[in-house]
């Protein structure tokens, strides 16, 4: 029969695991999807002396908590960058496609005439730019006036 008042999830993703602190006889809880957060069987925060001492490698867990703080940043930075809903700003457009810039680090996608990407992968610019340059064409030249001179001299 399960404890009632335990608040640890047992069938966690990635599992969990107990050890025992000999000198309180605490249960200290870790999930192996967040190395270095030790728990008390009521999900209260345990401090990492005693999880040392119920057996816990509290500087290999530091590590992989630390790593997996810098992961969860690099994926929000990525996530921030890579996030192409909504509109950004257009660049250009000729021929029926857009070049719109995207996220916040300088990538750009070119938008057909529908407004679907092209290609889902946002690219550098300048390689965006020269896609767009394929699609859409040359852009036009403006034609050439006569001078101002010359044209009131006729």
């Amino acid at each position: 029969m399960a404890d009632e008042n335990l608040k640890i999830n047992l069938d966690a993703p990635g599992g969990v695991r107990m050890s025992k602190d000999p000198v309180s006889q605490l249960e200290v809880y870790m999930y192996y999807a967040k190395p270095g957060e030790y728990l008390t069987p009521l999900g209260g925060s345990v401090p990492e002396e005693i999880a040392a001492r119920a057996g816990y490698d509290v500087e290999f867990f530091g590590k992989q908590k630390l790593r997996a703080e810098k992961v969860a940043e690099f994926q929000q930075l990525l996530d921030l960058e890579m996030n192409t809903e909504g509109d950004g700003t257009v660049l250009a457009e000729r021929g029926g496609y857009k070049l719109v810039e995207v996220g916040t680090l300088g990538h750009v996608k070119v938008l057909d005439s529908e407004g679907h990407a092209v290609v889902n992968i946002p690219y550098p610019r300048e390689l965006g730019e020269e896609l767009f340059s394929k699609l859409a064409g040359p852009e036009p030249k403006l034609p050439l006036k006569k001078p101002l001179a010359k044209s009131l001299e006729e």
